[in-house]
């Protein structure tokens, strides 16, 4: 196993969210307690944590996904529901990757999200309640993070993976604050 770099911008990214408590792993490690949801960036063990939402960054392969040459040719989104949700607002015509990986899926419910060409790069999959997402490419060989879009991205995604929790209000008497959680495509009217 290597030694990912840290990744400073996926940090920011998933910080932006006040209800998120981020606890960070040595490389190699794969937490042995239950968590909302496991961000493996450049590693993951053999076998995936059962019933765990997981977002895999740059795997070398998986249980639900083999991984070989992606090949050339343009990036654009797949042409799923899910894939227009996760990438809403999100435009990867300018994204650059040095090196990827095509996944290829092991199972009937996983479903490509980015595409190199014909290549899957991305690849997510929901069954049971669980949700899996993998990305074949290191966002560090890759200009994604430094995308304008890439904190929106991380937001689509992990409003996919943890819906945003609600205000808990309770208790609450006159002349004392609340914060009150917008969703992202809340409107404001007078």
């Amino acid at each position: 196993l290597r030694q990912p770099e840290r990744n400073f911008f996926l940090e920011k990214a998933i910080l932006l969210r006040d209800d998120i408590e981020l606890y960070k792993t040595l490389p190699g490690e794969v937490p042995a307690e239950s968590y909302d949801l496991i961000i493996g960036d450049g590693w993951m063990g053999e076998t995936l944590p059962a019933g765990q939402d997981i977002w895999l960054l740059n795997p070398a392969g998986g249980e639900w996904f083999t991984t070989g040459a992606a090949g050339e040719g343009a990036v654009r989104t797949a042409d799923t529901p899910t894939a227009r949700e996760l990438l809403r607002y999100v435009d990867l015509t300018g994204l650059r990757v040095a090196e990827a990986n095509a996944l290829t899926a092991q199972d009937a419910t996983s479903q490509p999200l980015v595409l190199l060409g014909d290549a899957p790069i991305a690849l997510l999959a929901e069954e049971d309640g669980v949700r899996r997402l993998a990305f074949g490419f290191d966002l560090h060989n890759s200009n994604l993070p430094l995308q304008k879009d890439f904190p929106i991205l991380v937001q689509n995604i992990l409003s996919w993976f943890l819906p945003e929790r609600q205000s808990q209000a309770g208790g609450v008497t006159a002349g004392h604050s609340i914060r009150i959680a917008l969703q992202a495509d809340a409107a404001w009217y007078d």
